[in-house]
């Protein structure tokens, strides 16, 4: 993006002096508080919606769990088109105003819904055997609000789900420190989400579903006043105009040009090195002449080094890292995203469909589920930096996945792994035994686990391919888009197919998919840039805390001299004396 202000010196330490000090770590409370407060209130409304559709609005658990299935679809697909507004129209900051107002709108009716006795049906008895003949239907006006709301919290939680982390990651001029925010992003979010799916559904259960609601509403709330107090420290990024136009111009240039002869002779083509101006390359004259095969023109230039395919030698064109990896990790992530779209989509349906599980059963093993893959990426990221690597993770919880979706593809295709069929909604449908219990449930075990170790391990190593901010940028960029992309691709295709032909094809495909993807890891494997372990964090946590204790009664010095500082990689002595305040 082209910034209203200028590139920062290096010493400015990514506190970007210019532009009147904005962006940097100042900014990093807003954005993370921001995050934590809406993800608290998407997750708290999202994670109960089947069961309150069932309970409260007497709707049936095949159209609760199709309503959820939308749901989840349009938070895939909403943050596409935020990230289209806020890099074409509007701006990162712009958006995520907009689309968290729209979400505070939404959460609003939703808990005026579970407050009004007037917006919703009157209850009945849940689980009867004549439920769906006695008990009343929501009225026109009841639907409408319920379903508005719906549709305004969920369009809102789309539009401001990866948005702020790309808000967050410009402020940072660094790629050193936009890895850094992103690691804590991804902690802030998921603690959140373990949170909202524990606590706040545990009140919505057990305390009331107004309590719940409103506690979303207002955690929504809190990050937009969050956000809006930060306002003059951002550092904001000039939107660069529709995508599409740039898109069109070039089928357009092709086609006119699609006759034209090329040149044999050299001077009549440019080749710009890497992070050189126009007039830098007329004046040294780096042409070369274009050819035909793709493969030709990848290597042409080895990324990050600025030199011709003439200066190459066949060691130095083995550098691993760069955009030769994207292919191989994008589809990596469309396959386990794919998969793990395709059967958590659809869980709860299948658990009270072919097992005979009471819908508050089945929706909490989903929330248990949901949370678990919230909570597991933290303890996947220990493990990639401190011990195994990401490339090691990823390919170890890849195979643990797909031994879950194998546990549930048994259970959907062999009668003895689940109970005998009866009627929907009869209290005669017998029980599951302990064996047909411990492999379902070992299954999503499993497939929880494996998806938790893969899910953003593989942002992780993504972006280590890159060296250059700017790359690190666009990789996120077109990661978002991958991952979206394939979560609406399974929770549309694969759960249409499990609803209308079968489960067992359904959780098939499931299966696949997430073996394709994880050949696609192995197989690109050597041109990957591999990170080393740096050790347990812990350990020296622990140095800290204890050196900490040793020392707490030695006096401190007066004298400048006796302090190191670390500035910008260089540890230089007599800069600064130490302060009873953190700042």
């Amino acid at each position: 993006m082209d910034r209203e202000t200028q590139t920062p010196t290096p010493s400015s330490g990514d506190h970007r002096k210019q532009g009147g000090g904005r962006g940097g770590w100042i900014t990093f409370p807003f954005i993370n508080g921001t995050l934590a407060g809406l993800t608290l209130a998407g997750f708290g409304w999202m994670s109960n919606l089947i069961l309150y559709l069932i309970q409260e609005f007497n709707i049936k658990s095949i159209d609760a769990a199709q309503v959820s299935n939308i749901v989840n679809g349009g938070t895939s697909l909403f943050p596409i088109l935020g990230a289209i507004l806020a890099d074409s129209f509007l701006g990162c900051f712009s958006v995520i105003s907009i689309f968290s107002c729209i979400s505070l709108l939404g959460t609003g009716f939703l808990a005026l819904t579970a407050t009004l006795d007037s917006l919703r049906p009157e209850p009945c008895n849940n689980g009867s055997a004549l439920k769906y003949s006695i008990c009343k239907a929501p009225s026109k006006l009841q639907f409408l609000v319920l379903y508005g709301g719906i549709a305004l919290a969920a369009m809102g939680v789309g539009g401001t789900r990866f948005t702020l982390a790309t808000m967050g990651a410009n402020q940072f001029q660094s790629a050193q420190h936009q890895a850094t925010f992103f690691n804590w992003n991804f902690f802030t979010q998921y603690t959140a989400a373990v949170v909202s799916s524990t606590a706040i559904v545990y009140i919505e259960d057990n305390v009331g579903w107004a309590w719940g609601f409103w506690i979303c509403a207002a955690a929504n709330f809190l990050a937009l006043a969050i956000f809006l107090l930060g306002n003059r420290f951002y550092l904001h990024d000039k939107p660069q105009g529709s995508p599409f136009m740039s898109i069109a111009r070039v089928p357009v240039a092709a086609f006119k040009k699609r006759n034209l002869i090329l040149s044999s002779m050299t001077k009549d083509y440019c080749h710009n090195e890497r992070n050189q101006p126009v007039d830098y390359v007329e004046a040294h004259h780096q042409y070369h002449v274009p050819k035909n095969s793709f493969r030709s023109k990848m290597s042409s230039v080895v990324p990050g080094n600025g030199e011709t395919e003439a200066q190459i030698s066949p060691d130095s064109a083995r550098i691993q890292g760069g955009w030769t990896t994207f292919p191989f990790i994008a589809g990596t992530l469309m396959g386990s995203s794919i998969a793990l779209s395709g059967w958590a989509n659809n869980l709860i349906v299948y658990m009270i469909e072919k097992f005979h599980v009471r819908s508050i059963d089945a929706t909490q093993t989903f929330n248990i589920a949901a949370a678990s893959t919230s909570l597991l990426p933290v303890i996947a990221a220990i493990l990639a930096d401190s011990i195994l690597g990401c490339y090691t993770v990823i390919w170890m919880s890849s195979l643990v996945a797909i031994l879950g979706i194998i546990l549930l593809s048994l259970t959907a295709m062999l009668e003895p792994l689940r109970p005998a069929p009866c009627q929907n909604g009869s209290s005669m449908c017998p029980i599951p035994s302990k064996v047909q219990f411990s492999v379902l449930y070992s299954g999503i075990a499993l497939a929880s686990i494996g998806v938790a170790g893969t899910r953003f391990t593989i942002a992780a190593m993504g972006a280590n391919q890159f060296e250059e901010s700017k790359d690190q940028r666009i990789f996120f960029n077109w990661f978002a888009v991958t991952l979206y992309t394939s979560m609406v691709l399974g929770a549309t295709v694969i759960v249409y197919i499990e609803e209308n032909v079968s489960w067992t094809l359904g959780y098939c495909l499931c299966f696949a998919v997430n073996v394709v993807g994880l050949a696609i890891l192995l197989l690109g494997r050597r041109y990957y840039r591999h990170v080393k372990p740096q050790g347990s964090p812990f350990t020296r946590l622990a140095h800290v805390i204890t050196a900490t204790i040793l020392k707490r009664k030695i006096p401190l010095s007066s004298r400048a001299e006796d302090y190191y500082y670390h500035k910008d990689g260089a540890s230089e002595k007599g800069a600064s004396m130490p302060t009873k305040s953190f700042s």
